[in-house]
């Protein structure tokens, strides 16, 4: 059978929130105190660990790929940029629009987010971007698998609805 397992943050005084997890059973997500809210991971093993982006009162981490990365991103002075946290070093993507979120990150690096009102797919070791948007409508791309097919939603006629992208 399976069980669940509460998951709180050492320390949170606010809400814990965990957004994605890997083969291994890392996590990662965010939690709140007194100062904001602040992105995490937390290893298959059950450490928990704060990523320290620019920001100091708002981040948040969506994705974790097999081999560790992680993708999310922070918030100062209103403006979002989104992060990738590989190695224990952060680099920042900002696409030049007041928000740049990063979703997800594959086992095959490629990493998914939108900005503006478009999807994207990311080679973070190329700098390679492809944008896109469903028949010109507001885009998110959610998450990316190993063969690089996508999932995500669109905002169209008033609601939004989801997509699904084979490559």
């Amino acid at each position: 059978g399976s069980a669940f397992q509460d998951v709180r943050y050492p320390g949170a005084s606010g809400v814990t929130m965990v957004w994605g997890l890997n083969n291994s059973g890392a996590i990662v997500g965010s939690y709140s105190d007194a100062s904001g809210s602040h992105a995490f991971w937390r290893s298959a093993t059950g450490q928990y660990n704060k990523i320290i982006t620019p920001s100091t009162n708002f981040s948040v981490a969506y994705g974790i790929n097999d081999q560790g990365d992680i993708v999310g991103d922070f918030s100062m002075g209103g403006a979002a940029d989104g992060f990738l946290y590989r190695g224990g070093q952060i680099q920042v993507f900002d696409f030049g629009t007041s928000f740049t979120q990063l979703n997800d990150i594959g086992n095959n690096g490629l990493i998914v987010g939108n900005y503006g009102y478009e999807g994207f797919v990311l080679n973070p070791d190329t700098g390679e971007r492809s944008n896109f948007t469903v028949n010109q409508y507001q885009t998110i791309a959610r998450s990316v698998n190993s063969a690089g097919d996508l999932v995500g939603s669109f905002f169209a006629g008033g609601r939004t609805q989801s997509y699904v992208r084979h490559q």
